[in-house]
């Protein structure tokens, strides 16, 4: 599943960008019923942003503990430490916490597998 973030920047390169260093980005993604999230990629032009990923209810608006392993950053490939489950109730949340005003994010992607 591929991520796709609301604002972008009118630059070189293009993607999104805020303007404070001390702002967060929030997506959401949809994993359909019988597949499972196992892995998330944040793609962006710093290594050093912080990503973490949590199950979002969508019923009451609370999100799940943390389920990406502790120290997923910009550009890292990892293994979720607790799978996300597709329902309909429920969609993966992620937050990217950026560090500096030319910080951009590409974009990104969810592997997901039938389960």
């Amino acid at each position: 599943a591929q991520i796709n973030f609301a604002v972008i920047e009118h630059g070189n390169p293009y993607g999104v960008r805020t303007g404070d260093a001390d702002c967060e980005l929030y997506t959401y993604v949809d994993v359909p019923l019988g597949y499972t999230a196992t892995k998330v990629r944040i793609n962006g032009s710093d290594d050093a942003m912080d990503i973490e990923v949590y199950t979002l209810d969508l019923d009451d608006g609370t999100i799940s503990g943390e389920i990406s392993n502790t120290g997923l950053q910009t550009n890292d490939d990892t293994v979720l430490a607790s799978n996300h489950v597709g329902a309909d109730d429920k969609m993966l949340f992620i937050k990217v916490a950026t560090t500096a005003v030319d910080d951009v994010i590409f974009g990104g992607y969810v592997t997901i597998q039938q389960t």
